[in-house]
């Protein structure tokens, strides 16, 4: 399984994107691209997958990926809005900043911030709720205030406090612009059985490969068993209907494919450091489906 390589149109001859999206629903297939990318999620929640780290997000989900690391965005639109999934991306190449500025003294921050964001990172709500009007600011900007306005955005990263990284130190994935039908097949696959007992063997036929195959091809790409890969699905989806809905623990555990209530609440505590009641506890008192 191999991630598909993505165009990134920064569109009018600009020198990078910036653009606010809304649609129904997240569907952001797994790719890569050369482009370093800003993502603020403004309404919705979902599943995100970078690098090896699969983790749910919602409203105010702030997130810096480096160049080339795979990542995809999955989810649904807040309830009832017709319009309810909605995000901020802001794409660059790392040389639009400038190759003499980066490595000089002025530069070292956003040099350190980019460094950093190969393994992706995840800024907090207080982070994102600074960093969103300025991305959207920079939407709308022209000329010479543009570049400006980024570097503004990014300034307010380099600086900011709590940021964690979502990748593992060693994840090193396979990339390769070619396979882009299998891995599409394989991600839509495991995205889509999840609820249902489904085995690597499974999976491996579905893109028409022997289960030894599949499983090389598939750690090499995304640094994951089949296994760990669809247990992190799992629990990312628990996470999102714990926030979304009010569900018990018992019927999220089930609609989310695991075997038992006692063989969720342990993974669960074992991924989350929380259980899974605690985790709806906090997300309720953090507000963390909220608008921007």
């Amino acid at each position: 399984m191999r991630a598909r390589f993505e165009k990134v149109a920064a569109g009018e001859d600009r020198l990078f994107g910036a653009n606010e999206y809304w649609s129904r629903d997240f569907g952001v297939r797994y790719h890569f691209h050369p482009e370093v990318e800003l993502t603020a999620i403004l309404g919705g929640v979902g599943r995100r997958i970078v690098g090896d780290d699969i983790g749910a997000f919602g409203c105010g989900d702030l997130v810096l990926i480096g160049a080339d690391v795979p990542h995809q965005y999955a989810g649904t639109g807040m309830r009832g809005r017709a319009r309810g999934a909605g995000c901020l991306v802001v794409q660059f190449l790392p040389e639009a900043l400038g190759t003499s500025f980066l490595h000089s003294s002025e530069g070292a921050p956003l040099r350190a911030l980019l460094e950093k964001a190969r393994r992706g990172l995840t800024f907090p709500a207080a982070v994102a709720r600074a960093a969103i009007p300025k991305m959207r600011a920079l939407a709308r900007c022209a000329g010479p205030a543009r570049f400006i306005a980024l570097l503004e955005v990014l300034h307010l990263l380099a600086g900011a406090k709590g940021a964690r990284a979502l990748a593992s130190p060693g994840h090193a994935p396979l990339l390769d612009a070619r396979n882009a039908s299998r891995v599409s097949r394989a991600c839509a696959f495991i995205q889509r059985r999840f609820a249902e007992p489904v085995s690597q063997a499974d999976a491996a036929a579905c893109v028409a490969l022997s289960p030894s195959a599949f499983s090389r091809m598939f750690r090499r790409a995304t640094g994951l068993t089949f296994t760990r890969f669809l247990g992190g699905v799992r629990l990312s989806e628990a996470c999102r209907l714990l926030v979304e809905t009010d569900d018990t623990v018992a019927q999220i555990c089930h609609r989310c494919g695991f075997e038992n209530l006692s063989n969720f609440n342990r993974r669960f505590l074992a991924a989350k450091k929380v259980t899974p009641r605690e985790f709806r506890r906090a997300a309720a008192s953090s507000g963390c489906v909220r608008e921007f």
